[in-house]
C-alpha cells in the first residue's frame, strides 16, 4: 500500500492541492484541463481504497500500520 500511495494516490492529490490551494495564492494560472485529468485519477485511486477498506479495517489488515500513516499529509 505504500507503493500505491507513492505511485497512484500522491501524484494526483499533490497536483490538486497545488493547483487548487496554492496556485491562486501565488497568482499562478490554474490548468483546468490537468485539474480535470487529475480529479479523475484521484477518484479512481479512491475507488481502490474504498474497495480495500470495505474488506479490512485498515489498508494493510486489521491493525493500524505505516501503510495508513503514509497517507497522512
Amino acid at each position: 500500500w505504500m507503493e500505491v500511495e507513492s505511485q497512484t494516490y500522491n501524484p494526483p492529490s499533490s497536483f490538486l492541492v497545488f493547483q487548487l490551494a496554492f496556485a491562486p495564492l501565488w497568482g499562478i494560472p490554474q490548468n483546468q484541463t490537468e485539474i480535470a485529468k487529475n480529479e479523475k485519477k484521484f477518484s479512481n485511486a479512491l475507488d481502490v481504497y474504498e474497495k480495500r477498506l470495505s474488506e479490512s479495517k485498515y489498508l494493510a489488515g486489521d491493525e493500524f500500520s505505516i501503510a495508513d500513516l503514509s497517507h497522512l499529509p
